[in-house]
């Protein structure tokens, strides 16, 4: 029989919420338990645990050490796990960003090393108002106390495994009650339509790039998105423009006389009657995307983060940044045309590097924030409601905010017969049609957009 060597580690296993080992020291045998995210911490904890008993330390300060409830950051490390095999990755990633340590996140040092069960309420409220005091904004603020919440609410069953009374310490806090400084509130910057039809008029300055194409299909895509902003209602973009259907919210057959505003932040949907220049878009866009009758108006055209989802609706996808270089290259080329042709015209539309406009446009002060597609729909409520009597009601109406703070004290409601949009609230006169979206149907026809990265089989979503 073979003796002498290194002994075996004692194995862990997972039971009753917690991972455990009996190892056998000086000829006795113990059982340790440790609440922790990975077997690997466990075996370092056991590790460590057999070493001070080996060393003299009392086996009843090492098992109550050991069968403590998790510290806040393993008890993030479980939370995030969880929230990662139910939501998305960029959900969970956002969470653990929110729940770390500074600078990164908002949750200090001294509350990250305690046990859940024994962080007070006052550390939470601490934290919150450290993190107000870091320029943050009381939106911010309201999302890490939520988090935090969550946590605990998602933490109960280790609390009853261990047999600890449950208490969630941010159940009795309110943002009102916190010392945290009002915040200023600052609009966001808003084209003009004389700034909107130059970039109507913009074209992709990209020439012999395999992915020019690809490029060329995004600015005319945030083209059209910014036209059915500005003239259907002030649609939001990531609620409404990224779920509309073809054969739900707009009808080919119907040659888009009319279309439906989805509302999907109030789910009070609306039926327009859509202005003459934007049936025209419309039509032209259908073409580009296949002349389809179903899916999605605005497809994903490419495989991201989310796997391959290549003509499906959208998700979490943003234009801001795109549109903000858009539009900055629009107005330098026009500087440019103007510098090299020697007159000396410049567009008196664009604005100049430089000046208080840029600024306002393209970068971030303390009283303004940069233009976003948001910013569309703020053009169409104060194009609505600057008519302040009598048309400020029917503006407000059209406009069908759910806030009475947003329209001054007004709600909006659906109406069962289509609404039909003043001809003096549109542009006068109208935006020109982005410039490249008809040559593009030309040259896509039959075949595969080139997206510059992974695409999937069968992904020629464009013209048949």
């Amino acid at each position: 029989m073979k003796t002498g060597g290194r002994p075996r580690a004692p194995s862990l296993k997972w039971t009753n919420g917690a991972w455990q080992a009996r190892p056998m020291i000086r000829g006795t045998r113990y059982t340790l338990r440790y609440r922790c995210a990975s077997q690997a911490e466990a075996e370092k904890r056991l590790a460590n645990d057999i070493s001070k008993i080996e060393a003299g330390t009392s086996v009843a300060q090492v098992k109550a050490a050991s069968e403590e409830m998790p510290s806040f950051r393993v008890a993030v490390e479980m939370f995030v796990a969880r929230v990662r095999g139910s939501r998305t990755p960029k959900v969970a990633d956002h969470y653990e960003q929110m729940l770390s340590a500074p600078p990164r996140g908002y949750i200090s040092e001294t509350v990250q090393d305690l046990p859940i069960d024994r962080i007070q309420t006052f550390q939470f409220e601490q934290c919150l108002v450290d993190c107000s005091k870091r320029n943050r904004s009381k939106y911010t603020v309201s999302k890490v106390k939520k988090a935090v919440h969550r946590l605990y609410v998602l933490s109960r069953a280790t609390y009853q495994e261990a047999g600890v009374p449950f208490v969630n310490p941010m159940s009795g806090v309110r943002l009102p009650d916190l010392d945290i400084p009002k915040e200023a509130r600052r609009h966001r910057a808003v084209p003009t339509d004389d700034e909107l039809s130059l970039y109507m008029e913009y074209l992709h300055p990209s020439q012999g790039d395999p992915r020019a194409t690809s490029w060329r299909y995004g600015v005319v895509e945030r083209q059209v998105l910014a036209t059915c902003s500005r003239y259907l209602g002030g649609l939001r973009v990531g609620s409404d423009l990224h779920r509309w259907k073809w054969n739900v919210d707009l009808f080919p057959d119907e040659d888009f006389a009319t279309a439906w505003a989805p509302r999907n932040k109030t789910m009070q949907p609306q039926l327009f009657l859509t202005p003459g220049h934007l049936r025209n878009v419309l039509r032209l866009w259908w073409r580009l995307t296949g002349e389809k009758k179903e899916g999605p108006v605005f497809p994903v055209t490419r495989v991201g983060k989310l796997g391959d989802r290549i003509g499906l609706e959208k998700h979490a996808t943003g234009h801001a940044k795109a549109l903000r270089l858009d539009l900055r290259r629009c107005f330098l080329l026009l500087h440019l045309e103007a510098r090299r042709s020697g007159s000396g015209r410049f567009d008196p539309r664009a604005p100049r590097p430089g000046t208080r406009r840029w600024r306002e446009l393209f970068k971030e002060t303390e009283r303004t924030r940069p233009v976003d597609f948001h910013s569309f729909r703020r053009l169409w409520v104060e194009g609505t409601l600057r008519r302040i009597d009598p048309e400020a009601v029917e503006g407000r109406r059209l406009t069908a905010h759910s806030s009475d703070v947003l329209t001054t004290l007004y709600t909006g409601h659906v109406r069962e017969r289509a609404e039909v949009i003043p001809e003096h609230w549109l542009p006068r006169p109208d935006l020109p049609i982005p410039r490249d979206l008809p040559g593009l149907i030309e040259e896509l026809r039959g075949r595969v957009l080139p997206t510059g990265g992974k695409t999937s089989n069968g992904s020629n979503l464009f013209v048949p």
